[in-house]
């Protein structure tokens, strides 16, 4: 069941609903998670306390309709049994699968109510000036929102003060649905701010203000740079990031300084295995010394100027970790019991396998084929079935202490950023306590977290300061591939990241699927696929197996790419627009104050050409192609499988 408990009041005005969802707790459950995939404002997986008999959690959330449902164990979807209404048939993106849930009304049926009876309209004008989902600052800029209710306004204006300076921006309606207007504009101001909303409604014709203690009131909303919950660090933005394995630092670490130098690359993502939960001192037992020697390799780029950045696994581990042998050969005996989510009582005891027992610790191969012989899987929580990653127990102090002191680890190293694999599998006090720990030793280390579905649940509820996005970078990959149409994907990239208020002041970071790259996909493609990134995030995430794997001609092109995104202030800040052109080009057009890009993408196989009056450039404006620096008259000529970014000279 779900219960409305009440509401936030902020400042004179209304703010998020508090939400308690409950269940009775089953008898066979040793973990349970609130599942929600949403059309409203925060989508993740949320675990459950168990108090007594049933399981609890609360959210604080804002009004709309919500799709929920309850997963036992990590593997079993309920419907809640104590709500009558549900859908049969939702598709869960980021879980691939169709499942059926309840919904939830939060705050639906008391707008309708202020609507039919003309309440007093505070309640349902929204801006909280300290949320982030109404207020974000991106370097010297700021992106000021409001939701109003639909049709209420003829106009919408911003009176602000920066500083000592006074100015009026009309704010742009960027979403409309049933209830709501949307509106937004971006002010550039690297000093103080403070503003008040001005509106001209449609029914009386008349002016009201929008200020400190809500409608007629023109007192300003006071903003300071200090106390917006704004990214520390905001250099990795419009940067990029060449991501490399560990075996590339450990094997090739010349190869990656070289190509660094020639891509004018100063980022560096090293992706480690899930080995490395292990105390990195313990891993000179455990692995045969390689952790001297993956300190070593990382000193040494640090040295060169180059910022690190280092995704670790720290709620999981590979089934060769010798915790976990220990535990099959020992049981509960095992030092390393409490360490993982176990289910099945008969390893309590260690397994006698007969034949395969003796050769366990010669040969990690076979702790696979004792784990294909628990019942399916069901005797140990998995990260993922397809690797048998094992997931960590981190209710376990033991475990919390070792996840602690890889932190510490690692941001005492001087390392840049800090990213969490598999974070949307964390509870949020403990993804808190990480970002925590990490920056009481350095204060501007970046925290990333690793997000399968939409990112505003990790964005709006937790301390991090960057989302790695899996759900755009799969989209992306799908569009590319042909897996997803151009249409598809407008309505993906417009629903989650651009429609909706978006978190702007978290550097959302794309991860591009391993099995897509070079050898999968030919040079024009993942020419399509770096450019298509770049636009969309700001941030051009490189590969250093895909540049190893293509050609001269890509690293020429990736070369280009990099400079021009370093250089524009419009490819990473600007306000984003997606549009598809016919079926097969895909048209990103990024704005900001009087600049503007257009980012055409030929997804065809046959040449195409697109005439500027479809991107509403005058003829008579001289234009070019950033990319090949020809000019553009009236024409823009896309080659099958090309790309341009269309310019005003």
């Amino acid at each position: 069941m779900y219960k409305i408990l009440g509401r936030e009041c902020i400042k004179n005005r209304c703010g998020k609903y508090v939400v308690e969802f409950s269940v009775p707790w089953p008898k066979n459950a040793k973990t349970m998670h609130l599942l929600m995939d949403l059309s409203s404002w925060m989508p993740g997986l949320f675990p459950l306390t168990k108090i007594g008999s049933r399981g609890y959690i609360r959210l604080k959330l804002w009004e709309g309709v919500y799709l929920y449902a309850f997963m036992v164990n990590l593997n079993e979807l309920i419907v809640d049994p104590e709500n009558d209404f549900f859908i049969k048939g939702l598709k869960v993106h980021y879980l691939n699968k169709t499942v059926d849930a309840s919904i939830a009304r939060v705050g639906v049926d008391e707008i309708v109510e202020v609507l039919m009876k003309s309440k007093d309209v505070n309640e349902l004008i929204a801006h909280i000036e300290y949320d982030q989902v109404y207020v974000s600052k991106l370097g010297n800029y700021w992106s000021i929102r409001i939701r109003l209710p639909k049709d209420y306004a003829q106009n919408v204006y911003l009176d602000y003060r920066c500083g000592a300076r006074d100015g009026v921006m009309e704010m742009e309606k960027v979403h409309s649905d049933d209830i709501f207007d949307y509106y937004e504009c971006l002010i550039l101001c690297n000093d103080n701010l403070s503003y008040r909303f001005r509106l001209v409604l449609k029914s009386k014709r008349k002016t009201v203000y929008y200020g400190y203690k809500g409608i007629d009131n023109m007192e300003y909303l006071n903003l300071r740079i200090n106390e917006v919950n704004s990214l520390i660090n905001n250099e990795l933005l419009g940067n990029v990031v060449l991501e490399v394995s560990l075996e590339d630092i450990m094997d090739r670490c010349d190869d990656v300084i070289s190509l660094l130098k020639h891509l004018f690359i100063d980022y560096v993502l090293v992706r480690l295995p899930p080995v490395t939960i292990i105390k990195p001192e313990e891993m000179i037992k455990i692995d045969n010394g390689i952790a001297p020697d993956i300190v070593e390799s990382l000193e040494l780029l640090m040295q060169k100027g180059y910022k690190v950045l280092i995704e670790i696994p720290l709620t999981y581990v590979s089934p060769c970790f010798n915790g976990f042998i220990d535990v099959i050969e020992r049981g509960v005996e095992s030092k390393y019991w409490d360490w993982f989510l176990i289910f099945d009582e008969s390893l309590s005891k260690g397994l006698n396998r007969g034949k395969l027992m003796h050769s366990i610790k010669g040969s990690c191969y076979m702790v696979y084929e004792i784990l294909r012989e628990l019942a399916n899987f069901n005797s140990v929580a998995f990260e993922d079935r397809a690797t048998s990653l094992l997931r960590l127990n981190v209710e376990s102090p033991k475990v919390l202490r070792v996840i602690e002191e890889t932190v510490k680890f690692w941001t005492k190293l001087g390392i840049t950023g800090l990213v969490i694999k598999k974070c949307f599998t964390i509870p949020q006090h403990l993804i808190n306590a990480i970002v925590t720990t990490a920056k009481d030793i350095n204060p501007n280390i970046m925290i990333f977290g690793e997000s399968l579905g939409n990112p505003y649940y990790l964005a709006n509820e937790t301390l991090l300061d960057g989302i790695i996005d899996n759900y755009l970078g799969n989209s992306i990959a799908s569009l590319i591939t042909g897996t997803l149409t151009c249409r598809e994907f407008c309505k993906i990239v417009s629903h989650n990241y651009i429609l909706k208020p978006f978190i702007k002041n978290v550097t959302t970071y794309p991860a591009l699927p391993k099995e897509v790259g070079c050898g999968v996909l030919d040079e024009t493609e993942m020419k399509l696929l770096y450019l298509l990134t770049t636009s969309l995030t700001g941030i051009a995430p490189i590969r250093f197996t895909d540049i190893i794997s293509c050609g001269r001609k890509f690293r020429k092109y990736i070369r280009s790419l990099v400079k021009l995104t370093k250089t524009l202030d419009v490819m990473r800040l600007g306000k984003i627009t997606v549009k598809c052109i016919n079926k097969n080009v895909l048209m990103v057009k990024r704005a900001l104050l009087n600049e503007v890009v257009h980012i055409l993408l030929n997804l065809s196989r046959v040449r195409v050409n697109v005439d500027l009056n479809m991107l509403r450039i005058r003829h008579s404006k001289p234009c070019k192609n950033l990319i090949d620096m020809s000019k553009v008259k009236s024409t823009v000529k896309l080659n099958p499988k090309s790309g341009a970014i269309i310019k005003d000279i």
